[in-house]
């Protein structure tokens, strides 16, 4: 497959849209994404809502997964476990690796961070690789 042309963040998901995932960085194995979260996206303290966060967490693992085998289809989260550390008082990015990885099941760890680098929240995950619908 050609390297230019794959592109892991174009599966269409309506909620990834909705919270506004951006691409920062896609390389094999690791991929960096940020959110800039509006007033919709946030809890009563003024921060970003913890299902928020997970979800960015979730989503850039699940692309982290698909980057070694230049994944088309999709991939399922079959267990994720997430420590939220500090709020995510604005913008901030999250990134993502592969840990290991076989023919379907693929195993990540991800970390969102403020923009002054501080960790917000981390999370290991394992991942099934799905074919392409």
């Amino acid at each position: 497959m050609n390297e230019a042309a794959y592109d892991p963040f174009k599966l269409d998901v309506p909620f990834l849209r909705h919270i506004g995932i951006e691409p920062v960085l896609v390389q094999r194995d690791k991929v960096i994404g940020r959110i800039t979260p509006r007033p919709e996206l946030m809890n009563s303290w003024g921060s970003a809502h913890g299902g928020v966060v997970m979800t960015a967490l979730d989503c850039i693992m699940s692309i982290a997964a698909r980057t070694a085998h230049h994944h088309e289809g999709g991939a399922l989260t079959i267990e994720m476990k997430t420590s939220f550390i500090a709020a995510a008082v604005g913008p901030f990015t999250v990134e993502g690796r592969l840990l290991h990885g076989g023919k379907s099941m693929q195993f990540c760890e991800a970390e969102a961070r403020d923009e002054q680098g501080k960790l917000l929240a981390k999370s290991l995950g394992t991942f099934k690789l799905l074919d392409k619908r």
